[in-house]
């Protein structure tokens, strides 16, 4: 079910936007905005029923009716030494949650991680870097109708944040066909020898459309990064000539981390941007300007916002540079008794944030 249009009064249609990140290597909000009667936007109803999903990997069956949690555990890894940020094992697994012919629709509520031992036995959390949950993107808006492209990514879990629920009455629509991509990584900063397996277990929460007794409002995601700039003249993504418009959201120079899976982000004027660099001791404030990165194709309201943080980050703030007010503040927790993350900050709101 879509939302009501928003009061005119609150609906300044260009806000531009900032985020600001202080200290460490967090970088990315995935934020669950909801859709407005009439916009370009995924409909509650599939249009392209019988679209097909590649072949999975795994198949998990679902109980014929009611509300219910879907369980996975990731392959087993060994941890013999210290992993940087994004630089242990990681695994890659699709995932079909059910064999409907015609496929059926269904939708995600909430999502869970938990590290376990390879007996399934709860073990320290110290060992996650990450969890992506993810579907392919262009299949989901053919089936629905959306000339928008959503983004790949629904969810990331990481320290801090094991787990989210969307707020009562919202939840993500999708086809019981469509393939679910299930993306794990290991880490280890403070253990030279820790010689422990373990794997993650994964909680999906989904409801049948059917088994519904009021309408879900479906939401879709849309991210916002703190970058660094690492080639160009200046650090505004997405903006040739800087005027004063955009100060205070200039990215800092930085050097881009050496990890792996580390992407650069390059924009239409030549600049390439790092989401994972290297922090020198001592404070770091950072800002972006992330208009361009949302790229919302009409008003809306933002309702659920899950932040991305790596060790040593303190917060990271929404800003509405048109009004010059802070939307909302996320704050980290650091671990005391080594490096790590303990709790990290969501929103999650079913009046939301008009934007």
């Amino acid at each position: 079910m879509a939302h009501a249009p928003i009061p005119s009064a609150l609906r300044p249609w260009r806000r531009r936007l900032l985020a600001c990140l202080v200290i460490g290597l967090g970088h990315t909000a995935v934020l669950g905005c909801g859709a407005e009667p009439g916009a370009d936007a995924p409909t509650a109803r599939p249009t392209a029923a019988r679209e097909r999903a590649n072949k999975p990997a795994r198949s998990v069956e679902m109980r014929a009716k009611g509300p219910q949690t879907i369980e996975y555990y990731s392959p087993t890894v060994e941890i013999r030494k210290r992993f940087r940020s994004m630089e242990g094992p990681i695994n890659r697994q699709v995932l079909e949650l059910a064999k409907a012919d015609p496929p059926e629709l269904l939708w995600i509520t909430g999502y869970r991680m938990t590290i376990v031992d390879d007996k399934g036995r709860d073990a320290s959390q110290e060992f996650n870097c990450h969890n992506n949950f993810e579907f392919d993107a262009e299949k989901h808006a053919k089936n629905f109708g959306w000339k928008k492209t959503p983004i790949q990514r629904l969810f990331t879990l990481s320290q801090g944040q094991p787990s989210l629920a969307l707020p009562e009455g919202f939840g993500i629509p999708l086809l019981s066909s469509e393939a679910l991509t299930v993306t794990t990584q290991a880490l280890n900063l403070n253990h030279d020898d820790p010689n422990v397996r373990v794997r993650q277990r994964v909680e999906i929460d989904i409801v049948r459309d059917e088994d519904l007794e009021e309408p879900l409002r479906p939401l879709f995601m849309v991210p916002a990064y703190i970058m660094a700039l690492v080639e160009g003249e200046h650090g505004v993504y997405g903006v040739d000539n800087p005027d004063a418009v955009h100060e205070g959201s200039s990215c800092l120079p930085g050097v881009a981390a050496q990890a792996k899976n580390s992407p650069l982000y390059p924009d239409e004027h030549g600049k390439v941007f790092t989401g994972h660099w290297v922090v020198p001791p001592g404070r770091e404030v950072r800002h972006t300007r992330v208009t361009s990165l949302l790229d919302l194709p009409f008003d809306t309201t933002i309702h659920f916002i899950a932040v991305h943080f790596h060790p040593f980050a303190q917060s990271l703030a929404l800003r509405d540079l048109t009004t010059d007010e802070t939307l909302w503040v996320a704050q980290a927790r650091n671990r005391e008794d080594g490096i790590g993350l303990e709790h990290v900050d969501h929103f999650s709101s079913v009046e939301g944030i008009p934007v």
